[in-house]
């Protein structure tokens, strides 16, 4: 029964939809470390939450979707600096460094690459006024959080929380001395990492 419950939970992290989160705790609770916090998980691997939200756009948008959007349609896009940048940034994950301005990002062909990107993050119709109201108030799916670091994360040696003081004395390494090759990748999940935040690396905890 448990590893049916396991295949079943593999085939909805793959699909983005949830298992209990009862389930995960009560047959699961010993795979996880004993301060694991999903929402600590998500807000260190953000990634793993604008993938959650690029998909419920993209199922908003339908067949509307594009990468590229018509003029006028970008003209309603758009509307305020402030906006555009937080999206920009917070969202797609562009350093503030390369932000190249409001007009230069709407109009200039060679930041059209960068100009696509937000479009994953526009819903048809919608100002990005209106998108980033949206990305803000947006449900995250914990259970599904939760379940990838179980079955994905933990291999990846992804950080599962920030680093606390004097947890950064050993940066994370592709080597055996922390990761076991297994076949083209490498298997981290002997470890446990962290976040720092003051210079964005990760870091061995044990």
């Amino acid at each position: 029964m448990k590893m049916l419950r396991m295949i079943l939970c593999s085939a909805v992290v793959a699909s983005f939809v949830a298992c209990s989160a009862d389930d995960i705790s009560n047959a699961d609770a010993g795979n996880y470390p004993d301060d694991f916090s999903d929402k600590e998980y998500a807000e260190v691997n953000w990634d793993l939450v604008t993938i959650q939200m690029k998909n419920a756009i993209a199922a908003k948008n339908g067949k509307s979707s594009a990468k590229a959007l018509d003029a006028k349609e970008i003209e309603v896009f758009f509307d305020k600096e402030e906006s555009i940048k937080e999206i920009f940034t917070k969202y797609v994950g562009f350093a503030d460094s390369i932000y190249p301005g409001f007009e230069k990002l709407k109009t200039g062909k060679m930041y059209m690459d960068f100009r696509e990107t937000l479009y994953a993050f526009h819903i048809t119709g919608n100002t990005a006024t209106k998108d980033l109201a949206f990305l803000k108030e947006f449900k995250v799916n914990y259970d599904v959080i939760r379940e990838q670091y179980w079955m994905v994360g933990r291999i990846e040696g992804r950080p599962y929380r920030f680093c606390k003081s004097g947890e950064t004395k050993q940066l994370k390494v592709k080597d055996q001395s922390q990761a076991e090759a297994v076949r083209t990748k490498w298997d981290y999940s002997a470890h446990l990492y962290c976040k720092n935040k003051a210079d964005g690396l990760d870091y061995m905890v044990r």
